[in-house]
């Protein structure tokens, strides 16, 4: 799995609430760019995703 993303945590912290979410297996960021503005995903997701390309 050289080069592929193989899993993903996301951590948010506000005074009275931690959300962690862990995605165990392969991430396609492409797929994941495109949800960018949609179920509290930023839009900007989709902007670095084409950056590191």
């Amino acid at each position: 799995m050289a080069g592929r993303i193989a899993g993903l945590a996301v951590i948010a912290a506000e005074p009275k609430q931690l959300t962690v979410v862990s995605i165990d297996g392969a991430i396609d960021l492409d797929g994941l760019s495109k949800l960018g503005g949609n179920f509290g995903i930023p839009k900007s997701i989709r902007k670095k995703a084409e950056e590191k390309k």
